[in-house]
């Protein structure tokens, strides 16, 4: 009898396998031994595959390099930390979307305000600056208050930057003038 008649290559191979590792079931390392006997192909297949085993539990273990396990180390750890800054600022972006982008950044302009006027709290700023700053404030505050969030996603960045942005950068200018 030969092995490729009675089952396919893929079965032979894996049962080879087994019954050189010796984890087969009892009664197919009894059908394997007893077809041994009668099959030259299959006892030449499992000498090659004892062969093969041995082979490979006789090889020394090679350990890698410190210097290669460190630089392996540091790729993944910068590959990873690349990957979550991207998926940050993805989330950023779609969750920044429409008018509350706007929020964001008036919140971020009263702020900023804010904290530039407590720090100069002593000082007392003149009038036009108090003035320009509290209209840069409100024309802020409009923007993105539940007034305008209507306006707000057919509002142009280029309008909005030289509206908002260009006027808050002059008063905070002129508010760091006045400290100095």
């Amino acid at each position: 009898m030969n092995m490729s008649e009675k089952r396919s290559r893929e079965w032979w191979d894996e049962r080879i396998e087994s019954f050189v590792d010796g984890a087969l079931e009892e009664n197919e390392d009894r059908e394997i031994r007893e077809t041994l006997s009668v099959d030259r192909f299959l006892a030449d297949e499992i000498l090659i595959a004892q062969s093969i085993r041995d082979g490979l539990r006789a090889m020394s273990m090679t350990t890698c390099p410190d210097h290669v396990s460190r630089d392996i180390r540091s790729a993944i750890s910068t590959a990873a930390r690349a990957e979550t800054l991207a998926k940050l600022r993805d989330y950023v972006r779609q969750s920044l979307s429409g008018y509350r982008r706007f929020a964001l950044v008036g919140a971020i302009l009263v702020a900023a305000l804010l904290g530039v006027l407590t720090v100069q709290r002593d000082q007392v700023p003149s009038e036009p600056t108090i003035t320009q700053a509290l209209d840069d404030v409100k024309w802020t505050l409009a923007l993105v208050s539940g007034v305008s969030n209507d306006a707000a996603g057919v509002v142009r960045s280029d309008v909005f930057e030289q509206l908002v942005y260009d006027n808050i950068g002059r008063t905070l200018d002129v508010l760091g003038e006045t400290q100095n």
